[in-house]
């Protein structure tokens, strides 16, 4: 072995392994390359050779087989066979095995009339295309499960689309009435609130406490590490009735209902509140067009306050004059600049003039932490 050691240093014998493992399809074949070593046997080396040649005899003739989503899955093989739940992540990574395998089957199924040593690796491939098309149908992807998981899980969506098409339906009606009341342009409904909306999640320490008492402090790590998508993952997996499995080094932890809470922070320029499934996020941040708009609506709101208080009647036309100065008068005159006949028209207003000296009687009128003063006229 020394002698070994010596040579392939002059050799470069890693080198020449590190350019095998670059034509490896997955980290265990890698792996197995750059830790080649010669074959003190000669039955064995022959054997291997003969393996080769066989290889390289197929891949010339029949061209090679697909090995993409070739991964170890063993771990979670184990995990299931001893009662676990296994996350949507690892379902699809077996999945994926599953399509290779049964993709190496039907290759050398197409050419089985060349007879080849490595047949009985080949005969050793067990394809098992139910499960394979079971878990791709019922998985989406690592953070969508599909509603055809389950007669059940479709159910349940279903009376959640439906639930959640009433609750658009009747926002809908009352839509223009609540941007009036609250001064907001424009509301917009979305389910995916990627980039808008950042979620927090903790764990339930009694109830995590109670099964995985000894791992709770690497528990509380994993937890602090979660990224938005892991937290999402766990949100869907809850929809669908399913516990969500953490891989952590002293073993594996089945996340349910319960055992963690979720919720929705502000983001930079927006303000976020969550009530049960409903979440509603502000965009508060404010550009000079939707300020002198927000204004001009300020501006009708009191108007139409002073008209009452003043007993007009709901159909005479007035002249209003407004009386500023400071930041509040350049405010106004910027919002008449644009929306002058706006708040004429919502008002019944025949005139509105603006001025910075008022005369004596002008009403005072609350404005941000100030007041400004108005006159209405008949």
């Amino acid at each position: 072995m020394k002698l070994f050691e010596k040579n392939a240093k002059a050799l470069e014998f890693d080198k020449v392994l590190e350019k095998l493992a670059e034509f490896t399809s997955c980290e265990d074949a890698r792996e197995n390359a750059l830790n080649l070593r010669p074959e003190s046997s000669l039955a064995m080396a022959q054997a291997l050779l003969n393996q080769t040649a066989d290889a390289h005899m197929l891949l010339a003739r029949f061209g090679g087989p697909s090995f993409g989503g070739l991964k170890n899955v063993n771990n979670a093989l184990s995990r299931a066979n001893a009662g676990s739940v296994l996350n949507t992540r690892e379902l699809l990574d077996i999945a994926g095995v599953l399509r290779v395998i049964r993709t190496l089957s039907q290759w050398r199924e197409s050419n089985a009339g060349v007879h080849s040593v490595l047949d009985p690796l080949f005969n050793a491939l067990a394809p098992n295309k139910y499960l394979e098309t079971a878990i791709f149908n019922a998985i989406v992807s690592e953070d969508e499960i599909s509603d055809n998981a389950s007669p059940a899980l479709a159910d349940i969506r279903r009376k959640i689309r439906v639930q959640e098409s009433k609750v658009r339906e009747q926002l809908e009606q009352v839509k223009s009435i609540i941007l009036n009341e609250v001064n907001v342009k424009e509301a917009e409904f979305i389910s995916d609130t990627t980039g808008i909306i950042t979620k927090k999640i903790k764990p339930n320490f009694k109830t995590l406490g109670k099964v995985y008492g000894k791992q709770m402090k690497e528990i509380a790590g994993a937890f602090g590490g979660f990224d938005q998508a892991t937290i999402s993952a766990i949100q869907n997996a809850e929809a669908a009735g399913l516990a969500y499995s953490v891989e952590l080094p002293s073993g594996a932890v089945e996340l349910r209902p319960g055992d963690y809470e979720i919720s929705s922070e502000d983001m930079p320029g927006w303000l976020v509140a969550t009530e049960g499934q409903l979440t509603i996020a502000l965009d508060i941040q404010i550009s000079e067009e939707l300020k002198r708009e927000g204004v001009a609506r300020e501006l009708i709101n009191r108007i139409q306050n002073l008209r009452k208080d003043s007993g007009f009647e709901v159909t005479d036309k007035i002249g209003v004059a407004i009386f500023a100065d400071g930041a509040a008068y350049d405010d106004i005159a910027a919002a008449l600049e644009g929306y002058k006949d706006y708040i004429a028209a919502q008002t019944l207003a025949l005139s509105v003039t603006l001025g910075k000296d008022a005369p004596e009687g002008a009403a005072d009128v609350e404005w941000d932490e100030g007041s400004v003063k108005m006159v209405l006229s008949r």
